[in-house]
């Protein structure tokens, strides 16, 4: 019997519910799941501070809807990126609110 850590655990189930696409996973849409944040198989924080995971991906609000194909998602995020950031006055302003919004998703996991 294997016996996995509660990160792992979680990133398995990801990875079973997505049909072992670990693409599926990483742009999952099914932001109402409990384990959406923990699914990169790590605590939110230290996801936040892998270079190749970001905060985009952690910020419900970064992600393209589920009809987006997997493939295209990437493009569709750097679209979002794109439009919110057309001004700097409202770059700096999302900027700053999605820190706090991914500040505020930690700690509420953490609760």
């Amino acid at each position: 019997m294997i016996v996995l850590n509660a990160l792992k655990a979680v990133r398995a189930k990801c990875l079973d519910c997505c049909s072992g696409n670990r693409a599926v996973v990483r742009y999952c849409s099914t932001l109402g799941c409990a384990l959406w944040p923990y699914r990169f198989g790590m605590h939110p924080r230290t996801a936040m501070k892998k270079a190749y995971i970001g905060p985009d991906l952690l910020n419900p609000d970064m992600m393209p809807d589920a009809g987006v194909e997997t493939k295209d998602r990437e493009a569709a995020m750097a679209a979002i990126r794109a439009e919110r950031g057309s001004n700097s006055a409202h770059r700096a302003s999302t900027a700053t609110n999605d820190e706090e919004s991914s500040r505020r998703t930690v700690l509420a996991l953490e609760g």
